[in-house]
C-alpha cells in the first residue's frame, strides 16, 4: 500500500492579491483565469479558508467531492475542526462537506458523531444565471 499526497483542489491556486491589478497574474502562462462571477473577480470568504486550514492542520483523512447545496449545515463542537462549519452528506459514516462556494469545490471529512450538532441558519448561495 502507498500513501499518496493530493492537492484537495486540482488546478486552483489561493492567493490574495488587488483585483485592480490582476493583469500581472493574468500574464502568467499557467494562469488560466481568476474565481469570480462572470469577469468580475470575488474573493473566496475568509471563513472557508480557515475551514479548509483547519482540516489541512489536524490530520483528519480529507478527500475531494463533488460540491452538494443540499443537506443540513452544521457545526463542529469538539474535536480537532471545533467551530469549522460544513455540510452533513452522510449520516451513517459522520461525513461532512467544507465547501468553497465560489469555485463549487468541496471536501468530505469523516468525523464522530458527537463531535456535530445543528447550525440553525444557513443562507445558501446559488450560482448566479
Amino acid at each position: 500500500m502507498k500513501v499518496v499526497e493530493m492537492p484537495l483542489f486540482p488546478g486552483y491556486v489561493f492567493c490574495r492579491f488587488n483585483p485592480k491589478i490582476r493583469l500581472p497574474i493574468l500574464k502568467i502562462e499557467t494562469v488560466m483565469g481568476v474565481a469570480g462571477i462572470g469577469k468580475t473577480p470575488e474573493p473566496i470568504p475568509d471563513e472557508e479558508i480557515v475551514a479548509l486550514q483547519a482540516v489541512c492542520k489536524s490530520g483528519v483523512e480529507a478527500i475531494p467531492c463533488p460540491f452538494l447545496t443540499v443537506g443540513s449545515k452544521v457545526r463542529m463542537t469538539q474535536g480537532p475542526l471545533t467551530g469549522v462549519e460544513g455540510i452533513l452528506t452522510e449520516a451513517s459514516e459522520n461525513r461532512i462537506i467544507l465547501s468553497v462556494t465560489l469555485l463549487q469545490r468541496s471536501v468530505s471529512v469523516k468525523v464522530e458523531q458527537d463531535w456535530i450538532e445543528p447550525v440553525k441558519r444557513y443562507k445558501e448561495f446559488l450560482p448566479v444565471s
